[in-house]
């Protein structure tokens, strides 16, 4: 799904961080996933399989360390 790059999820649900962080990242030639919320954090994380999580601990609809936990049930990416 994607290239040899290094694939970042970005999960936090103000919009204007999220493309703040994206185009730092992008700009530094990293592949990036933005996520508004947990749920569709952690779909992301499982479907995408990222190389790293960036991860706001403070999401509308579930708790960061939940997201947490339920990423670490199928991968052991990096989350920062």
């Amino acid at each position: 799904m994607f290239s040899s790059r290094i694939h970042i999820l970005v999960v936090d649900d103000e919009r204007a961080i999220r493309q703040f962080v994206r185009a730092s990242l992008v700009g530094h030639g990293y592949c990036v996933t933005e996520a508004a919320t947990g749920t569709a954090g952690v779909f992301h994380a499982i479907m995408q399989t990222p190389d790293v999580v960036v991860l706001d601990l403070g999401l509308p609809d579930i708790d960061g360390m939940e997201v947490i936990r339920r990423i670490r049930e199928s991968s052991q990416c990096p989350l920062s």
